[in-house]
């Protein structure tokens, strides 16, 4: 249950970025839409940034103990791909010729 709460916490993080970022921006997807493709940006982009070690959330602590992979810079990167996720979600259906009709 451990290995699976930081992914929540990312693709929480990631649907309120979404949200967020829809606020500043309408990117035409509706509110669900920005939720789930915020959610799944915030839970590619922290990946994206362990695997680059741009970020290492997964480094273990001073005393030894293991560090628990949420931290501030998990967060922010969870927020700011949730945003990128929402914008690129209604970037890809406008392109298409989908998205939330005015």
């Amino acid at each position: 249950m451990g290995s699976i709460l930081p992914i929540l916490l990312n693709a929480v993080f990631g649907g309120g970025g979404g949200f967020l970022s829809n606020m500043l921006r309408k990117s035409g997807l509706g509110m669900l839409g920005n939720i789930l493709s915020g959610g799944a940006g915030g839970i590619l982009l922290p990946i994206i940034t362990n695997l680059l070690h741009i970020t290492n959330t997964a480094a273990p602590a001073a005393d030894g103990s293991s560090a628990s992979s949420l931290g501030i810079a998990s967060i922010i990167t969870s927020l700011l791909g949730g945003g990128a996720g929402s914008q690129l979600g209604g970037l890809l259906s406008g392109l298409m010729g989908g998205g939330e009709k005015k």
